[in-house]
């Protein structure tokens, strides 16, 4: 009987070891069920997405029309300024032989405008800019006295220069000056006027012609002056406000320009990208921006971290993704917050998400990070308890809409003064910001579309 009993007894205990087996078993799959998505893959909880923006402009009235103007010419300009202030970025003829970061610009303005927009049949000509704009037979000696001109009529150069791009005779140009224009505005408010028009017409607009600029601070020695004493080698500088020449106290570090100008967005930004890069091996501290940017969609690629809601810190254990997409593997609620991209910053935006779902809450926060940094942060909530009751179908997208916010500060802020009068305003150049605002190519309206960030896993394609 007690053998009976013992073998009953261990029959028992195999079948309970069976069960338990088969319920763990159970239970693994289920779990792989959840949070595999029946795929075999293992789950992860995304801390961050890289997200791609598409920044598209829009335009008061009707969309603006493909230019349809000359042929794209393979000649190249080059105006330089030869006023005789501009002379002294040139060291004294005793001191010949120092370094002039002045000349050494000039050297790779021309040597870039010819590498990137140059052809097989190309012709750079050159122009000299004083009163008018008078060719040069051959490429100018960087002297001083090459440097002896009364006046800077900028307005003259600029309307040949544009006229020449808009016909199709020129295909590039650059001009070199200090920007402070002879025609009774102080500083580079004489230059904005010729090219206000211009910016704003369909040739730019439509993405057919760019404009950029890049500035540079180089050693200036001076020039003679009319009842200006000389400091040893220095000499003087010309004050506008003042209509008159003072002394340097100092070596002076002085700023100067290159404006170019092009058919193609690639050719005037490689253009203004080489130049950069070649003044900075020279120890210089270029400043450069293309002006006419926001003429054209562009993309900007962006990191959102994915978060417990209300806990930036806290990683989210709701949302997980594997190889048969995103799925709620519980109720929580999980926030994505995008910072946008500087050149995204929209007044009074409207965020749209192309899931149409109670689970999706959007909203838009200004939580500026530095000086003229608008700062602007997309949140978005995603209700993981509604999102599993009710799937969303489709690709998750997000799109914004408005008027471009105004900066509160831009790149050319420490290159701007209010004045010439004083010495020290020297290594700035007057109303330059007010030039920059002026010209800058900026829409009446933009839109900003993200690409997809996720799709529920089983979901059908979004219409």
């Amino acid at each position: 009987m007690s053998r009976v009993r013992g073998g009953g007894t261990g029959r028992r205990d195999a079948v309970l070891a069976i069960v338990l087996v088969v319920g763990v078993a159970v239970v693994v799959a289920s779990l792989i069920g959840l949070f595999g998505g029946g795929q075999g893959a293992e789950a992860e909880f995304p801390s961050r997405l890289e997200v791609t923006w598409t920044l598209s402009p829009g335009w008061e009235g009707s969309a603006v029309s493909p230019w349809h103007g000359g042929a794209d010419g393979g000649d190249l300009a080059l105006y330089l300024d030869v006023s005789q202030p501009m002379g002294g970025f040139l060291p004294p003829a005793n001191r010949g032989q120092d370094f002039s970061g002045f000349r050494a610009v000039v050297q790779l303005v021309q040597d870039h405008l010819v590498s990137v927009a140059g052809t097989a049949g190309s012709r750079l000509q050159w122009f000299g800019l004083a009163s008018d704009a008078v060719p040069f037979v051959a490429p100018p000696r960087l002297d001083r006295r090459s440097f002896n001109g009364r006046e800077t009529r900028l307005d003259r150069a600029l309307g040949l220069l544009t006229g020449s791009l808009a016909s199709g005779r020129v295909r590039a140009a650059a001009l070199i000056s200090d920007l402070n224009a002879s025609d009774g505005l102080t500083g580079a408010m004489g230059a904005a006027r010729p090219l206000t028009a211009w910016m704003a017409s369909p040739a730019v607009r439509s993405g057919a012609f760019h404009a950029g600029l890049l500035g540079v601070r180089a050693s200036y020695w001076g020039v003679p002056g009319s009842g200006c004493p000389a400091n040893g080698e220095l000499r003087c500088w010309f004050s506008e406000r003042l209509n008159a020449y003072r002394p340097l106290s100092r070596l002076a570090q002085a700023p100067f320009y290159v404006l170019v100008l092009g058919r193609g967005r690639e050719v005037v930004e490689e253009i203004g990208a080489r130049i950069k890069k070649g003044a900075e091996s020279l120890g210089l501290r270029p400043q450069w921006e293309l002006l006419s940017a926001a003429s054209q969609a562009r993309t900007v690629t962006r990191i959102c971290k994915l978060s417990e809601a209300g806990h930036p810190d806290i990683p989210q254990l709701a949302l997980a993704r594997d190889g048969g997409g995103w799925r709620c593997v519980q109720g929580d609620r999980v926030e994505v917050r995008c910072d946008l991209p500087l050149e995204a910053a929209i007044d009074q935006p409207r965020p749209m998400a192309s899931w149409r779902s109670p689970g999706v809450d959007l909203t838009v926060a200004r939580e500026p990070q530095k000086r003229g940094d608008p700062g602007q942060r997309l949140l978005m909530t995603l209700d993981c308890g509604r999102l599993r009751e009710a799937p969303p179908t489709g690709e998750l997208a997000l799109r914004l809409e408005g008027a471009p916010l105004e900066p509160a500060a831009g790149p050319w802020d420490e290159w701007t003064s209010a004045s010439d009068e004083r010495e020290e305003d020297l290594g700035r150049t007057p109303q330059l910001a007010y030039f920059v605002d002026k010209i800058r190519v900026r829409p009446s309206r933009l839109t900003v579309v993200s690409s997809p960030l996720l799709r529920m896993a089983g979901g059908a394609p979004g219409r």
